[in-house]
């Protein structure tokens, strides 16, 4: 089963998400109050963040397109990247679990991150199933 439209793919709600949960994380890594040996925990948060704006830019560049009178590519084509973007925000959580048990980040804004988080790994979940599933063939990417 093919999909119509390669451009479809990265123009996914999953990633407006992740880029907005990126912004998230670098905000968040600026407010945090950290004593000097905790100073490294910014740093890995601001990686996490960069790694899902990387992980945006390699989807859109690796996202293959259907040449001129050709088909549109195969679901099994989108998996890869999109699946990155899941381990991206599983990354993500672990690291605000960590923040959040040692009471380093503040309680309202860890508890708004980790459900931002939690939603966006169930949503590409969804997709990665529905890829898999090579499901949508007249409707492509649509979010059911």
């Amino acid at each position: 089963m093919h999909w119509s439209a390669a451009d479809d793919f990265t123009d996914l709600p999953e990633w407006h998400a992740l880029a907005g949960v990126s912004a998230r994380l670098k905000q968040a890594s600026v407010e945090l109050t950290l004593p000097a040996d905790k100073e490294w925990l910014r740093y890995v948060l601001n990686e996490i963040a960069d790694q899902m704006m990387t992980t945006i830019r390699w989807a859109a560049d690796t996202s293959p397109s259907p040449g001129e009178g050709s088909e549109a590519p195969h679901p099994d084509a989108y998996i890869v990247p999109a699946d990155a973007a899941r381990s991206d925000v599983v990354v993500a959580l672990y690291c605000l679990d960590f923040l959040r048990s040692e009471g380093l980040i503040e309680e309202r804004a860890g508890v708004e991150l980790n459900a931002s988080l939690s939603e966006l790994q169930a949503s590409l979940e969804g997709l990665i199933a529905r890829l898999r599933q090579g499901e949508a063939s007249s409707q492509p990417f649509a979010n059911n």
